[in-house]
């Protein structure tokens, strides 16, 4: 059985929002947006920011479906097309996943 890369991502995504959603009361005011070299937090910023990098993701994947089903039917069917653009919406949902999920408080 084959797993399809857009099926992974959004289940992904929708674990991640779940689980912002059932613990935004717990969630600090203050959070890290923005991780230097060495993975440090450099920036902090509002914890409202969360749904933009929990968003963002979302709106790729949906974009980048979008843009399969526009391809000619022959482009979009291409193994290495689909592959790449199915990857391309999991790598970054599960990076976002991790930076909500493993991110340190100020």
């Amino acid at each position: 059985m084959k797993l399809n890369p857009w099926f992974i991502s959004l289940t992904v995504w929708a674990t991640a929002a779940t689980i912002v959603w059932l613990r935004w009361s717990q969630i600090p005011q203050t959070i890290p947006v923005h991780w230097g070299a060495g993975f440090r937090p450099d920036r902090w910023g509002d914890k409202k920011l969360l749904l933009n990098m929990l968003f963002t993701p979302l709106f790729f994947i949906l974009g980048l479906g979008l843009i399969r089903l526009i391809l000619p039917r022959h482009l979009a069917e291409a193994p290495r097309v689909a592959a790449g653009i199915g990857w391309a919406t999991l790598v970054p949902t599960l990076i976002m996943c991790v930076a909500v999920l493993v991110a340190p408080t100020q």
